[in-house]
């Protein structure tokens, strides 16, 4: 029994969001595991079910309650203008898995966002930046924005 309260201790003090550090956000993307962004990178832009297109987008936050946040998702095109219409959506992230290196004390996690893409060409082929902004309830702001290079996944 002394074991479980420990174990459960522990989980609830890597649960909570850090606010002791200045707002934080890491772009990435993954469908089912998030995977960090570099300069450059290769994304695919993939079909969804019901026959539209989408890139899977994913974040991670600190220095902000992620507890429960709106996330906004946007694909911009060479002169900054939107290459589609931003995603928005309002969720409660998770915690940051703590096997992962790259997660903080206190980092939130949300993977698997559908970044909806209204037209193939006005993504594929360019240089997109890919920006995510966090916010929580109380207004605290995180963003985070990556150069990507979009590429046409029919499977």
């Amino acid at each position: 029994m002394r074991g479980l309260l420990l174990v459960g201790l522990l989980a609830g003090c890597a649960a909570q969001p850090n606010l002791d550090v200045d707002p934080r956000a890491v772009l990435g993307t993954g469908e089912v595991g998030f995977e960090g962004l570099g300069p450059g990178a290769a994304v695919p832009v993939v079909s969804g079910l019901q026959g539209g297109q989408h890139i899977w987008g994913s974040a991670r936050a600190t220095g902000i309650d992620w507890r429960e946040v709106t996330a906004v998702f946007e694909l911009l095109d060479e002169e900054d203008d939107e290459a589609t219409e931003p995603t928005t959506v309002q969720l409660a992230m998770q915690p940051c898995p703590q096997r992962d290196s790259a997660c903080e004390d206190g980092m939130g996690e949300a993977v698997g966002i559908t970044v909806l893409v209204d037209n193939l060409g006005d993504v594929v082929g360019d240089d997109i930046t890919m920006v995510v902004t966090i916010t929580d309830a109380a207004g605290r702001v995180a963003e985070h924005a990556v150069d990507i290079n979009p590429f046409w996944d029919p499977e």
